[in-house]
């Protein structure tokens, strides 16, 4: 008897150590975005980063890189979480494979098998096959693996925001987020372009892993690949099922989809990415074609703490948002600002007030909200 009134209190405890990692962890990353800002004057971009679209092809030195547009805003902030000889090892890549004559391409971010050749014709190794990184490891996320076989990529249980509304990285005229497309985009964000308030803007969010391949990814994990991609957020969250199911009756238009957090160097929003359209917790919905995911979609922020996640704040603080948080008008597809109306679901952009509430303005960073933290 003694035992079992002793294990809930353990098990408690053990949990509470866990989250308060985990806000540490985030608490790590917010502050080196702050610190790379001091360096650089700029956050870095989501996707298609000025750093690494600055490497050319040598025999094409007007063409950039191929792959380089895929880095994520991870692979940026090496240095400042006290990864500076990794960071140095993927520089050296991207410029071995701008010193060599014919190579088009940078490593890719997801591909391990990938082999550019080197300036004197090695097949070099791929630097993003590595061991977990724990600072992108929350310990309560048991997806999140501590080992890696067959040299996968290390993952990631700490995405990026994107915004308030469906996004796809690659789209340049998107971006209500701190995270949006740099070359060709929005651009990357600096301090100033948070006009909305750094204490009222969601930086990083937490996001449970979906094993890879999982078709049977089930709720706070569970990805959802659509085909055509006509969704509005509640159309996504009602596939949620009871006791942990999804309610797929066609699989020629709802895929079950793994992947989630999975590639840690990869800019698609699937791995390093969400969005404020649904409440923390929700499932994620994204186009598919053939049951591959894209990144097109709603990717919700998720965590395996009990009733909500940990976010980190564009003011370097971390806050714990519960999954009941205000995220109201889940029926849209379209707003009207200034008598046009716009489709949250093309590349259109639109400026003004989140329609998804508290959630959604706080994860916009210019939309004229005054909206705090709950």
């Amino acid at each position: 008897m003694l035992i079992a009134l002793l294990l809930p209190a353990v098990q408690a405890a053990r949990e509470a150590a866990r989250r308060m990692q985990c806000s540490n962890n985030i608490k790590q990353l917010s502050l080196a975005l702050h610190t790379y800002h001091d360096a650089n004057q700029r956050f870095p971009a989501g996707q298609g980063d000025a750093k690494w679209r600055s490497y050319k092809q040598k025999d094409n030195p007007n063409n950039t890189l191929g792959q380089t547009d895929l880095y994520s805003f991870l692979i940026s902030l090496l240095p400042f979480v006290e990864q500076n000889a990794f960071h140095d090892t993927i520089v050296a890549s991207v410029q071995a494979c701008s010193n060599t004559s014919g190579q088009t391409d940078a490593f890719h971010p997801g591909n391990y098998n990938t082999k550019p050749v080197g300036p004197n014709g090695e097949n070099m190794i791929c630097p993003f096959a590595t061991v977990p990184l724990s600072p992108l490891r929350c310990p309560s996320d048991g997806n999140n693996p501590t080992q890696l076989a067959n040299n996968r990529m290390a993952w990631s249980s700490y995405h990026g925001c994107w915004g308030d509304i469906a996004m796809k990285r690659d789209w340049a005229n998107r971006g209500r987020g701190l995270f949006c497309r740099g070359e060709g985009g929005p651009g990357a964000r600096s301090m100033g372009s948070a006009s909305d308030g750094t204490s009222n803007t969601i930086a990083i969010s937490e996001a449970v892993c979906a094993p890879d391949n999982d078709r049977e990814a089930r709720n706070k994990n569970a990805v959802l690949g659509i085909d055509p991609f006509t969704l509005s957020p509640q159309d996504c969250a009602n596939f949620r099922g009871s006791g942990g199911s999804l309610n797929i009756t066609d699989g020629s238009t709802a895929y079950g989809r793994g992947r989630k957090g999975m590639r840690w160097a990869h800019a698609s929003l699937i791995y390093t990415g969400f969005t404020t359209t649904l409440p923390p917790n929700s499932i994620s919905c994204v186009f598919s074609t053939n049951g591959w995911a894209e990144d097109q979609g709603y990717i919700t922020a998720s965590s395996s703490h009990s009733g909500g996640v940990n976010v980190g704040v564009l003011d370097g603080s971390v806050r714990f948002v519960t999954d009941s948080v205000a995220c109201q008008d889940q029926s849209l597809i379209e707003v009207v600002r200034g008598g046009t109306t716009y489709n949250l679901l093309t590349n259109t952009a639109f400026s003004g007030a989140s329609p998804f509430g508290v959630w959604g303005a706080l994860g916009s960073i210019d939309g004229a909200e005054s909206t705090s933290f709950p």
